[in-house]
């Protein structure tokens, strides 16, 4: 997505660009339907067709979020009851979890190693280090202790998943 800086802190984008900019923190990072991002669609609406909206959210990877989500299109298969379910129950973090699922391969294993190594500096604003010496012991211990709570919340995730999936 391309935005244009015509000043200090005004950036203009193009129709295309809004559009899935507003899908994404609409579906992917907010996953509500929250009026702020509901009336920026409502104004694109009218200024791309059909077509061009399709294509551009297929683009993305964010056709079925957008069909399941803004269209309320029933789930076709265990894939999109999945996009359903995270779509619509209350699970903490599922806009990280949409994330990671709407990226390409390649960008997925890239995101979990920034994640698993940050720069020095994140490490040091992060969690407010002074020492050198203490700024490297935090970068090592990272990949441990991020492994030990991601299993921790998705053993949880699973048993909020699976309870609620099968009551669904």
């Amino acid at each position: 997505l391309k935005a244009k800086k015509i000043d200090k802190n005004v950036y203009v984008m193009s129709y295309p660009d809004i559009f899935i900019n507003s899908v994404i923190h609409a579906v992917v990072s907010h996953c509500q339907k929250e009026k702020m991002w509901q009336e920026d669609l409502k104004i694109i609406n009218d200024k791309l067709d059909i077509l061009t909206k399709r294509k551009l959210l297929k683009k993305y990877g964010l056709l079925t979020l957008f069909e399941i989500y803004y269209e309320q299109r029933k789930p076709k298969n265990l894939y999109e009851k999945f996009y359903y379910f995270l779509l619509t129950k209350n699970i903490p973090n599922k806009g990280h979890i949409l994330r990671f699922f709407v990226l390409p391969l390649t960008e997925k294993i890239l995101y979990i190693s920034n994640i698993l190594f940050p720069s020095n500096e994140f490490i040091k604003n992060r969690y407010n280090l002074k020492s050198r010496y203490k700024i490297i012991i935090y970068k090592s211990l990272r990949p441990i202790l991020l492994t030990y709570r991601s299993l921790r919340f998705i053993v949880h995730s699973l048993y909020l998943v699976l309870k609620n999936f099968f009551s669904y």
